[in-house]
């Protein structure tokens, strides 16, 4: 089978003919995710700004996640940024920007750990597409990027506190209009039917739906969200991106089904196919079993 899916490649490639491939952990986000924040770092991993993200920029959002692991390059707000105790009026009234910044400037800010318990995750993907896109012409933005997000983490608390203070500086300037997003990640989420008057419900710690998506302060080639870069992700990523983690792997310095050492990291025996990934996979297949017919006691 895989003989005959290889010479069908080639006659695809021959004939010039582009396959579309599916990468099981590129996925773009679910139309239900609707507070998003976009945020941009600069070279040193600092937030150079925090910008609201256009409706219409939306479908193009990918990311890289498993299931319910931290993704990259888009992180997911575990818990909202500012310690603020449940009985303090902020966590009822913060629905205008000047209590927004009063409760930045009396509450202390939480560390990223606490904050966003998913983001060891995604600093692992932020590696792997650091190196694997190192000297790549397409999709090099995301491994900066990758790179960029590892400095900004290094500090336990520079990239939230820099996060609070951008975002309510940018409301104060005009220059993001996700009042009620920026709320939701600094205070919380208002529990459902309450009104800012409505002083008896504080709001609710975790269950935040606020998604950073990152990207860099300046575009230095095709875009962090480019289809072209996406491709060139999906062709290097591992399918498994716990696979360097594993004992047993299988790998070769070259491939007929494609890519390098590199690509061929995979929990064995599944082998990563560059085409017709859509169709099927080549995966380890279950064992055959045999049932005996309770009519006739043959096989």
């Amino acid at each position: 089978m895989l003989n005959e899916t290889w010479r069908l490649l080639q006659a695809l490639r021959a004939a010039q003919i582009n396959v579309p491939s599916q990468h099981p952990l590129i996925r773009p986000l679910p139309k239900s995710e609707r507070n998003l924040l976009r945020v941009r770092l600069d070279k040193s991993g600092r937030v150079a700004a925090v910008e609201d993200v256009a409706e219409s920029e939306r479908s193009g959002i990918r990311r890289i996640i498993k299931t319910s692991d931290g993704s990259f390059p888009v992180l997911k707000v575990n818990r909202q940024l500012l310690d603020v105790p449940a009985s303090d009026k902020s966590r009822t009234e913060a629905d205008s920007i000047s209590l927004l910044s009063l409760s930045m400037a009396v509450h202390p800010v939480r560390k990223w750990r606490d904050a966003g318990w998913q983001w060891a995750d995604s600093l692992k993907k932020a590696a792997v597409c650091r190196r694997i896109l190192k000297n790549e012409n397409g999709g090099n933005d995301i491994g900066i990027l990758g790179q960029r997000l590892e400095l900004a983490l290094a500090s336990d608390d520079h990239f939230t506190t820099e996060l609070v203070r951008q975002a309510v500086r940018a409301l104060e300037q005009g220059r993001l209009s996700s009042l009620q997003t920026v709320r939701e990640l600094l205070i919380g989420k208002r529990k459902k039917g309450t009104t800012s008057t409505s002083n008896d419900q504080p709001a609710q710690e975790g269950n935040l739906s606020v998604l950073l998506v990152l990207d860099l302060d300046q575009a230095l080639g095709g875009g962090v969200y480019g289809a072209k870069s996406w491709e060139r992700v999906a062709a290097l990523f591992p399918t498994d991106a716990a696979a360097r983690d594993r004992i047993h792997v299988h790998l070769a310095g070259a491939s007929a089904f494609g890519g390098d050492g590199e690509l061929l990291r995979e929990p064995f025996p599944q082998v990563k196919l560059p085409c017709l990934e859509h169709l099927f996979r080549c995966c380890q297949w279950p064992a055959m079993t045999t049932k005996r017919s309770a009519r006739s006691g043959m096989d």
